[in-house]
């Protein structure tokens, strides 16, 4: 079974030049570097940047995962494409091959030796699931309280508006008292004599 890339070959012309803008656009550094490449791994995919001069060779080689080379390599080879440079697959260590497709781009395939590397790409893809769960999860916490914010605003303007009335309507009654208040209070004064 063909699984995704998990190393991608870039001829170069200029590897300086090459490697200082790869690192600049992966914002890392080479996890391996000589004279004649540089390779970085992003995201467990091997990205290699290999000198070359051009003449007969490829500018981009892709190599998708397979946890069977021998097979896989027999049945791609088996559907008419032509042989590429292939890696020696009898070799226990071997864990590349290479296949040109019909328009002389090499289609490669790495192994995903052993169960050590399939159990831990099985537990990247859970962490990747459980990450893109706690994100799902933060955004609806974030969406909740930015709700509960709108709705906080609404009330407190409505019930500053209810006290701003309340005041107005006391104020108004307290008014109408002192001014019926004032206009009774004549007290009636006796001019009696002894």
């Amino acid at each position: 079974m063909i699984e995704g890339p998990r190393a991608i070959r870039l001829y170069v012309t200029n590897l300086e030049l090459a490697e200082e803008w790869y690192s600049r656009a992966l914002e890392a550094t080479p996890n391996f570097h000589d004279e004649n490449s540089a390779t970085f791994v992003v995201g467990g995919c091997q990205f290699t940047l290999e000198l070359t001069d051009i003449s007969g060779h490829p500018l981009t080689r892709v190599y998708w995962g397979v946890d069977d080379l021998s097979w896989e390599y027999k049945r791609l080879c088996s559907i008419g494409q032509s042989e590429g440079k292939t890696a020696e697959l009898i070799d226990a260590n071997s864990r590349t091959a290479e296949v040109l497709d019909p328009f002389g781009n090499v289609f490669g395939l790495f192994a995903n030796n052993g169960k050590n590397e399939r159990a831990a790409r099985i537990r990247r893809v859970e962490q990747k699931l459980a990450l893109q769960n706690v994100r799902e999860t933060l955004d609806q916490i974030q969406q909740k309280e930015a709700d509960q914010k709108k709705i906080d605003r609404a009330v407190g303007w409505f019930a500053a508006i209810a006290l701003v009335l309340m005041f107005g309507i006391i104020g108004t009654m307290v008014s109408s008292r002192k001014s019926s208040s004032v206009q009774q209070l004549t007290l009636p004064i006796s001019t009696q004599s002894k």
